[in-house]
This record gives C-alpha cells, structure tokens and sequence, in this order.
C-alpha cells in the first residue's frame, strides 16, 4: 500500500531555475506559498528546491497538472 502523508512542509527537488520559477507562480496563484532555494548539486540536475508551505498534497497535484517534473521530495527540517 502506498501511503501519502501530508506534511506542513516538503523541499521538491527541481531541475532547473526555469522550472522553479513556473512552479512558484502556479502555487502562488493558488494562495500557496513557497521558496526557490538553490541546492549546490552537482552537474546532473536538480540544483534547485521548493520549499511549500501549506497545503502540499494540493500543491503537489497542481504542479503534476501543470506538467512540473519533480525528481524528489523530502520533509523539511525542523529548526
């Protein structure tokens, strides 16, 4: 069974700035606020984050519908 759970908070993995961009518009225009952070990977891609904050079941489906390729989810870390 695969189980989804809905966290406050997640880091996606983004291959490019262009694509980080696009991402942070479509969630904005949905009232869900994010972050483009830079990641400092190596040369294969994914040098990018988004950081979402809220509602991330949703934000993820939206950016799925939009045709945003995510290459990796992680939770974000508690400070």
């Amino acid at each position: 069974m695969n189980r989804v759970l809905k966290l406050d908070c997640v880091l996606l993995d983004i291959s490019s700035i262009t694509m980080a961009e696009k991402a942070k518009r479509i969630l904005k225009s949905n009232g869900i606020r994010s972050e483009i952070r830079r990641t400092g990977k190596g040369l294969d891609g994914c040098g990018y984050q988004l950081k979402i904050m809220g509602d991330t079941l949703k934000a993820r489906a939206l950016l799925s519908n939009s045709g945003v390729s995510v290459h990796g989810v992680s939770p974000c870390k508690r400070q």
